[in-house]
């Protein structure tokens, strides 16, 4: 899910190259908690895990209380780092 904003609407969107398009912000029941980023490859369980959570917030408010059931969907491995060639 994303959302945009545009604040001064009676000025023209100027998108330049190179400057940030979006900014990610993570949230966790532990703010503390380390957040790594990893590159992963798309796998048959990634796909599948996804999809099982498709468009939940269209139905659901306050998502934080389907942590626990997301948790019991998650397979053994669900994600593998992407290999570039």
């Amino acid at each position: 899910m994303w959302a945009f904003e545009w604040h001064q609407t009676e000025k023209d969107l100027v998108l330049r190259r190179g400057e940030p398009l979006f900014y990610v912000q993570f949230e966790t029941h532990d703010p503390a908690r380390a957040v790594q980023l990893v590159e992963a490859a798309c796998t048959a369980e990634l796909m599948g895990y996804m999809n099982e959570l498709a468009a939940v917030t269209n139905y659901v408010n306050q998502t934080f209380s389907l942590f626990e059931a997301a948790e019991r969907l998650l397979p053994a491995k669900l994600l593998s780092e992407r290999i570039r060639d």
